[in-house]
Protein backbone atom coordinates (compact mmCIF):
# COMPACT_ATOMS: atom_id res chain seq x y z
CA UNK A 1 0.00 0.00 0.00
CA UNK A 2 1.01 4.01 -0.68
CA UNK A 3 2.69 5.22 2.23
CA UNK A 4 -0.45 7.80 4.05
CA UNK A 5 0.20 11.47 3.28
CA UNK A 6 2.47 13.63 5.24
CA UNK A 7 0.55 15.02 8.28
CA UNK A 8 -0.24 18.81 7.55
CA UNK A 9 1.19 21.53 9.01
CA UNK A 10 -1.61 23.95 11.43
CA UNK A 11 -0.56 26.94 9.54
CA UNK A 12 -0.92 25.71 6.22
CA UNK A 13 -4.48 24.58 6.44
CA UNK A 14 -5.30 27.97 7.84
CA UNK A 15 -3.96 29.24 4.79
CA UNK A 16 -6.23 27.25 3.18
CA UNK A 17 -9.00 27.82 4.50
CA UNK A 18 -8.99 31.96 4.12
CA UNK A 19 -8.14 31.24 0.57
CA UNK A 20 -11.18 28.91 0.33
CA UNK A 21 -13.23 31.52 1.81
CA UNK A 22 -11.87 34.67 -0.15
CA UNK A 23 -12.05 32.68 -3.40
CA UNK A 24 -16.22 32.85 -2.38
CA UNK A 25 -18.09 36.07 -3.19
CA UNK A 26 -21.93 36.18 -2.69
CA UNK A 27 -24.50 38.12 -4.76
CA UNK A 28 -23.35 41.57 -5.22
CA UNK A 29 -25.96 43.91 -3.56
CA UNK A 30 -26.48 47.35 -5.56
CA UNK A 31 -27.60 49.99 -2.80
CA UNK A 32 -28.63 53.49 -4.04
CA UNK A 33 -26.27 56.12 -2.92
CA UNK A 34 -27.86 57.95 0.26
CA UNK A 35 -28.79 61.65 0.07
CA UNK A 36 -29.38 63.61 2.67
CA UNK A 37 -32.08 66.09 1.88
CA UNK A 38 -31.37 69.68 2.47
CA UNK A 39 -33.43 71.54 4.64
CA UNK A 40 -34.75 74.87 3.41
CA UNK A 41 -34.60 78.27 5.49
CA UNK A 42 -38.21 79.84 5.80
CA UNK A 43 -36.86 83.16 4.36
CA UNK A 44 -38.52 86.38 5.53
CA UNK A 45 -41.64 88.22 3.55
CA UNK A 46 -40.20 91.41 3.47
CA UNK A 47 -36.50 90.71 2.80
CA UNK A 48 -36.42 87.75 0.67
CA UNK A 49 -32.65 86.80 0.99
CA UNK A 50 -32.72 86.68 4.44
CA UNK A 51 -33.73 83.81 6.74
CA UNK A 52 -37.00 84.45 8.54
CA UNK A 53 -36.75 85.76 12.41
CA UNK A 54 -37.49 82.79 14.31
CA UNK A 55 -39.19 85.03 17.18
CA UNK A 56 -41.74 86.40 14.79
CA UNK A 57 -44.06 83.96 13.45
CA UNK A 58 -46.53 86.44 11.69
CA UNK A 59 -49.24 86.23 14.70
CA UNK A 60 -48.52 90.12 15.25
CA UNK A 61 -50.60 92.33 13.10
CA UNK A 62 -48.16 94.21 10.82
CA UNK A 63 -45.50 91.17 11.54
CA UNK A 64 -44.14 90.62 7.77
CA UNK A 65 -40.43 89.33 9.01
CA UNK A 66 -38.61 92.39 9.09
CA UNK A 67 -35.78 92.45 11.35
CA UNK A 68 -32.58 92.78 9.58
CA UNK A 69 -30.36 93.13 12.89
CA UNK A 70 -32.11 90.39 14.91
CA UNK A 71 -33.44 92.62 17.86
CA UNK A 72 -36.04 90.15 18.24
CA UNK A 73 -34.29 87.21 18.61
CA UNK A 74 -31.64 88.94 20.85
CA UNK A 75 -34.34 90.39 23.26
CA UNK A 76 -36.68 86.39 23.32
CA UNK A 77 -33.01 84.97 23.66
CA UNK A 78 -32.42 86.80 26.25
CA UNK A 79 -35.50 85.98 28.38
CA UNK A 80 -37.91 89.24 27.50
CA UNK A 81 -41.84 88.96 26.11
CA UNK A 82 -42.28 90.48 22.47
CA UNK A 83 -45.66 91.85 23.92
CA UNK A 84 -43.62 94.14 25.48
CA UNK A 85 -41.55 95.43 22.34
CA UNK A 86 -44.99 95.34 20.32
CA UNK A 87 -46.34 98.04 22.94
CA UNK A 88 -43.31 100.02 22.98
CA UNK A 89 -43.73 100.29 19.08
CA UNK A 90 -47.01 100.99 19.40
CA UNK A 91 -46.66 103.70 22.06
CA UNK A 92 -44.17 105.34 19.33
CA UNK A 93 -46.15 105.31 16.73
CA UNK A 94 -49.01 107.14 18.28
CA UNK A 95 -46.86 109.88 19.66
CA UNK A 96 -45.35 109.92 16.29
CA UNK A 97 -48.69 110.69 14.40
CA UNK A 98 -49.94 113.35 17.24
CA UNK A 99 -45.78 115.03 16.45
CA UNK A 100 -46.74 114.84 12.80
CA UNK A 101 -49.85 116.44 13.25
CA UNK A 102 -48.28 119.00 15.10
CA UNK A 103 -45.33 119.88 12.74
CA UNK A 104 -47.72 120.54 9.97
CA UNK A 105 -50.95 122.39 12.07
CA UNK A 106 -49.49 125.22 13.19
CA UNK A 107 -48.60 126.70 9.86
CA UNK A 108 -51.99 126.65 9.37
CA UNK A 109 -53.55 127.41 12.31
CA UNK A 110 -52.83 128.87 15.81
CA UNK A 111 -54.76 129.53 19.27
CA UNK A 112 -56.28 132.63 19.49
CA UNK A 113 -54.96 135.11 21.94
CA UNK A 114 -51.46 137.25 21.82
CA UNK A 115 -49.78 134.43 24.05
CA UNK A 116 -49.92 132.34 21.20
CA UNK A 117 -49.77 134.59 18.34
CA UNK A 118 -45.94 135.22 19.44
CA UNK A 119 -45.27 131.51 19.15
CA UNK A 120 -43.39 130.40 16.56
CA UNK A 121 -45.41 127.89 13.53
CA UNK A 122 -42.28 126.07 13.64
CA UNK A 123 -42.07 123.22 16.36
CA UNK A 124 -38.20 123.28 16.85
CA UNK A 125 -38.31 126.85 17.52
CA UNK A 126 -41.95 126.88 19.59
CA UNK A 127 -40.03 124.00 21.97
CA UNK A 128 -37.95 126.76 22.95
CA UNK A 129 -40.19 129.27 23.29
CA UNK A 130 -42.60 127.23 26.32
CA UNK A 131 -42.21 128.74 29.82
CA UNK A 132 -40.78 126.38 32.55
CA UNK A 133 -44.06 126.23 34.35
CA UNK A 134 -45.74 125.19 31.03
CA UNK A 135 -42.89 121.90 30.71
CA UNK A 136 -43.31 121.14 34.50
CA UNK A 137 -46.61 120.56 33.93
CA UNK A 138 -46.23 118.33 30.55
CA UNK A 139 -43.43 116.34 32.60
CA UNK A 140 -45.90 115.83 35.42
CA UNK A 141 -48.75 114.76 33.46
CA UNK A 142 -46.36 112.22 31.15
CA UNK A 143 -45.55 110.69 34.67
CA UNK A 144 -48.68 110.45 35.38
CA UNK A 145 -50.15 108.47 32.32
CA UNK A 146 -47.07 106.11 31.77
CA UNK A 147 -47.64 105.39 35.45
CA UNK A 148 -51.14 104.38 34.47
CA UNK A 149 -50.39 102.92 31.37
CA UNK A 150 -47.67 100.58 32.72
CA UNK A 151 -49.92 98.91 35.09
CA UNK A 152 -51.27 97.25 32.41
CA UNK A 153 -48.64 97.15 30.45
CA UNK A 154 -47.40 94.32 32.46
CA UNK A 155 -50.65 92.31 33.01
CA UNK A 156 -50.11 88.47 31.70
CA UNK A 157 -53.16 88.71 29.54
CA UNK A 158 -52.77 92.35 28.15
CA UNK A 159 -52.68 93.06 24.70
CA UNK A 160 -50.62 95.40 23.40
CA UNK A 161 -51.70 99.19 22.84
CA UNK A 162 -55.03 98.35 24.67
CA UNK A 163 -55.86 100.28 27.35
CA UNK A 164 -59.18 100.74 27.37
CA UNK A 165 -59.00 105.08 25.56
CA UNK A 166 -62.31 105.17 23.42
CA UNK A 167 -63.99 107.99 24.19
CA UNK A 168 -65.54 107.88 20.60
CA UNK A 169 -66.97 104.28 20.92
CA UNK A 170 -64.59 103.93 17.31
CA UNK A 171 -64.21 100.47 18.56
CA UNK A 172 -67.64 99.67 18.69
CA UNK A 173 -68.87 101.29 15.73
CA UNK A 174 -65.99 99.59 13.07
CA UNK A 175 -64.34 96.44 14.83
CA UNK A 176 -68.17 94.80 15.52
CA UNK A 177 -65.89 91.03 14.22
CA UNK A 178 -62.52 89.72 15.10
CA UNK A 179 -61.59 90.47 11.38
CA UNK A 180 -62.15 94.08 11.50
CA UNK A 181 -60.34 94.41 14.96
CA UNK A 182 -57.48 92.81 13.06
CA UNK A 183 -57.68 95.31 10.28
CA UNK A 184 -57.74 98.35 12.43
CA UNK A 185 -54.71 96.65 14.75
CA UNK A 186 -53.18 96.96 11.27
CA UNK A 187 -53.58 100.21 9.79
CA UNK A 188 -52.46 101.91 13.10
CA UNK A 189 -49.06 99.89 13.24
CA UNK A 190 -48.49 101.06 9.48
CA UNK A 191 -49.67 104.39 10.31
CA UNK A 192 -47.29 104.73 13.38
CA UNK A 193 -44.40 103.30 11.51
CA UNK A 194 -45.29 105.75 8.22
CA UNK A 195 -45.15 108.78 11.27
CA UNK A 196 -41.69 107.91 12.85
CA UNK A 197 -40.34 108.20 9.80
CA UNK A 198 -41.97 111.36 8.83
CA UNK A 199 -41.44 113.04 12.00
CA UNK A 200 -37.82 112.37 11.73
CA UNK A 201 -37.76 113.71 8.23
CA UNK A 202 -39.20 116.67 9.21
CA UNK A 203 -36.95 117.13 12.55
CA UNK A 204 -34.32 116.81 10.08
CA UNK A 205 -34.85 119.04 7.35
CA UNK A 206 -36.17 121.66 9.87
CA UNK A 207 -32.69 121.29 11.81
CA UNK A 208 -31.16 122.05 8.27
CA UNK A 209 -32.89 124.20 6.42
CA UNK A 210 -34.51 126.17 9.70
CA UNK A 211 -38.09 125.70 7.96
CA UNK A 212 -41.31 124.12 8.68
CA UNK A 213 -42.35 121.13 6.47
CA UNK A 214 -45.00 123.28 4.38
CA UNK A 215 -42.79 126.05 3.92
CA UNK A 216 -40.37 123.77 2.04
CA UNK A 217 -42.80 122.89 -0.59
CA UNK A 218 -42.82 126.83 -1.51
Amino acid sequence: PPPPPPPSHPTTMIAQVVVASLGFSGPMVHRAPTRSSPVMAEMSKSIPFMKAPPALDGSMPGDVGFDPLGFSTTFTELGGDLNYVRESEITHGRVAMLAAAGFIVPEFFSLPGDVYGTVSSRALEAQAQVPAAAWAQIAISIAISEGIRSQNVYKPNHTPGDHGFDPLGFKGKFCKTDADYKTMQLKEIKNGRLAMLAVSGMFAQQLVTGKGPIEQLF
